[in-house]
């Protein structure tokens, strides 16, 4: 690292399964460094309630994992990170990681009512540790997303090596908001 370059890393962890709400927890300190808390969207009362409504099938708590949702919530939180790197204008270099937990015995499934894996796809490694370096000017326009994507595959890999690619993430984005 050059002299006068400073690391952010962040960091994501997973609550519980038994955690139901969508809240997230953010920290950011003055030194550049911050992270975020936050329960995996699969596994809110929210997400259960509106795909038993609307389908017939069942939608355990801890037990599913949307690859969408997954692609969302990562590109959330490096275009966060991507924003509060302007605090630190003398910043070029950042360090993401993302810490995934409770991943054993999860399969790859969609909330969407009518979408359906043909394959299923399920983990048997509990978590996965994904440590990215990046500098500012990469997380700018589409850059997010391939930061999002690369931060996000060597989790979705543990399900019998499941990817997704750039593109989806950004089209996951554009569709759920």
């Amino acid at each position: 690292m050059s002299p006068g370059t400073k690391t952010t890393p962040l960091r994501i962890f997973r609550h519980s399964a038994l955690c139901r709400r969508r809240n997230s927890l953010w920290r950011a300190l003055v030194s550049g460094t911050g992270a975020e808390i936050r329960p995996y969207h699969e596994d809110t009362d929210w997400v259960r309630g509106v795909v038993e409504e609307r389908s017939s099938r069942k939608w355990p708590i801890g037990a599913r994992l949307s690859p969408r949702f997954q692609a969302v919530r990562i590109y959330q939180f490096v275009a966060v990170v991507r924003t509060l790197s302007q605090a630190f204008p003398e910043a070029v270099q950042i360090k993401l990681t993302a810490d995934y937990n409770g991943l054993a015995g999860r399969t790859i499934e969609d909330a969407r009512a009518g979408s359906y894996y043909s394959v299923p796809r399920t983990s048997s490694t509990d978590s996965r540790r994904i440590d990215i370096d990046a500098t500012v000017e990469s997380l700018l326009g589409p850059g997010a997303a391939d930061a999002a994507a690369l931060l996000l595959n060597p989790m979705l890999r543990l399900f019998d090596g499941h990817e997704v690619s750039a593109e989806f993430v950004r089209k996951s984005v554009k569709e759920l908001f």
